[in-house]
C-alpha cells in the first residue's frame, strides 16, 4: 500500500511555523532560496533605493510567500517603508547581494515541507525521499515477514515475525522537526468483512531518521 504520510503533531507545526515566521527578520533571502529551489516559484523582493531589503517567493497563483506563509501584496511590503518596488530578482542577484547559509536554506526547506506539505514539492526533497525509505523498508518487511515493531513504551525497536496483517508503514515529522517518526501500522477486519487501517496501532517501534542512519528513540503500544 502507499506509504501512509502523516501532518506533524499541531504542538509541533504551531513551533515550525513560529520559526519561519521569523526568518523575516534576517533570512528572508534564505526563505526565498529555499523555497525558489524546491518550488519553482519566482523569487520577489522589496527593493528601496536599489537595495533588496525583504525577498520571498510568488506562487503562479499570484500570492506572495515568505516566512509567515502566503500573504498579501501590501503585507510582504509591510516591513519595508516606502517607498520601495517589488520585483522579480534572481537567484545570482540574491546570492550576490546576502551571505547565503545552504544549511540554513536546507533548514529552512525542510521546516516549510513539513509546515505545508499540501505545497507542490519537487521531486527529490526530504519529504519525497522519507517516503521513499518507507516505501522500500516496507517491501523489505514484506519481502521476509519481518516487520520493525515493539513491545514496551520507552524499549528499543525489535524485529518481529510478520502474520499478514500489517497495512505498511507511517510517517509523520517529530514534533521539534529535526526528524520523522516511522510506525507500522496494523490492519483489521471491520464488521463489514472488508479491511481497514486501526484507529491506533497496537504495536509501533519509533524512529528518529536522520542523515541516513537509524536511532532508535521510543515507541507506543
Amino acid at each position: 500500500m502507499p506509504v501512509i504520510f502523516e501532518d506533524i503533531d499541531p504542538i509541533g507545526k504551531d513551533f515550525l511555523a513560529n520559526f519561519l515566521a521569523a526568518t523575516v527578520h534576517g533570512n528572508c533571502y534564505h526563505f526565498a532560496l529555499a523555497l525558489y529551489r524546491n518550488l519553482d516559484w519566482s523569487i520577489v523582493g522589496v527593493v528601496k533605493d536599489s537595495a533588496i531589503q525583504h525577498a520571498g517567493v510568488k506562487s503562479p497563483d499570484g500570492k506572495f510567500w515568505d516566512g509567515r506563509g502566503a500573504i498579501s501584496r501590501k503585507e510582504f511590503a509591510s516591513l519595508v517603508a516606502p517607498p520601495w518596488v517589488i520585483r522579480a530578482v534572481g537567484e545570482e542577484e540574491l546570492v550576490s547581494a546576502f551571505p547565503v547559509s545552504e544549511r540554513m536554506v536546507e533548514t529552512i526547506s525542510e521546516r516549510a515541507q513539513m509546515v505545508w506539505p499540501h505545497l507542490p514539492w519537487k521531486k527529490g526533497t526530504l519529504r519525497d525521499r522519507i517516503a521513499a525509505f518507507a516505501s522500500d523498508l516496507e517491501a523489505l518487511s514484506r519481502k521476509h515477514k519481518f516487520w520493525i515493531c515493539g513491545t514496551t513504551p520507552m524499549s528499543l525497536p525489535v524485529i518481529f515475525q510478520g502474520y499478514d496483517d500489517e497495512a505498511g508503514y507511517a510517517v509523520r515529522p517529530s514534533v521539534d522537526g529535526n526528524a520523522h517518526i516511522i510506525n507500522r501500522v496494523i490492519g483489521r477486519i471491520k464488521p463489514t468483512g472488508k479491511p481497514g487501517r486501526r484507529q491506533t496501532t497496537l504495536s509501533a517501534a519509533f524512529l528518529f531518521l536522520f542523515s541516513g542512519r537509524l536511532e532508535p528513540v521510543f515507541l507506543v503500544v
